[in-house]
């Protein structure tokens, strides 16, 4: 099963159970890349030439080139369901409200303190990081991915997804949630 999807360098990268990784130049016609490792890796995310993988067991994958996978471990055991990247560093976050972070991607340490949430998704736009969960519509926002502020979500659904574009973050979540952000501070839910 295929759970983590980017696109960069022109570039799809997809990832999955047990150790899968694919690319493809079209979406049509894909490679399998997999680094003969065995954990899950639930999401993908791409930057500025960096394919970042996070999943089972704090591990994560990373790749410049989409062909040459590094495992590297965060040295948190933890389930790992969201990643980002902006200019100076990269994220993990995930169960139990962990979130870690790498300016190399190697070294890896906690960000911030530990939340009873699980968050399960997380972005970068409008020079912040922003993370959704559950329960009770859990954001958290961060300007440097170090320290975290939990925001007002006006929502207690669940929140599973998370992106920004076109200057908005928007989240969505269970029954029908979605929230609209410009700054990833200030939250509006949509109508439906």
């Amino acid at each position: 099963a295929l759970s983590g999807v980017a696109y960069g360098g022109g570039l799809f990268a997809a990832c999955g159970a047990n150790g899968t990784v694919l690319t493809s130049p079209d979406g049509l016609a894909w490679t399998n890349r997999s680094p003969g490792v065995s954990y899950t890796f639930s999401c993908m995310t791409y930057r500025d030439g960096l394919f970042l993988a996070a999943g089972s067991s704090g591990k994560t994958l990373q790749s410049t080139d989409g062909e040459t996978w590094n495992l590297r471990y965060t040295g948190i055991s933890t389930w790992y369901y969201g990643a980002a990247i902006n200019d100076t560093c990269m994220l993990a976050a995930g169960a139990n409200g962990i979130i870690a972070t790498s300016t190399d991607g190697i070294t890896w340490t906690r960000a911030g303190e530990s939340y009873a949430d699980n968050l399960e998704d997380i972005d970068y736009g409008a020079g912040r990081f922003v993370a959704v969960g559950w329960p009770n519509g859990i954001i958290m926002s961060s300007a440097d991915g170090a320290a975290w502020e939990e925001q007002e979500s006006g929502t207690s659904e669940s929140l599973s997804g998370l992106v920004y574009g076109n200057g908005l973050f928007v989240a969505c979540g269970s029954g029908a949630a979605i929230l609209t952000s410009p700054d990833g501070v200030n939250w509006t839910p949509s109508a439906m």
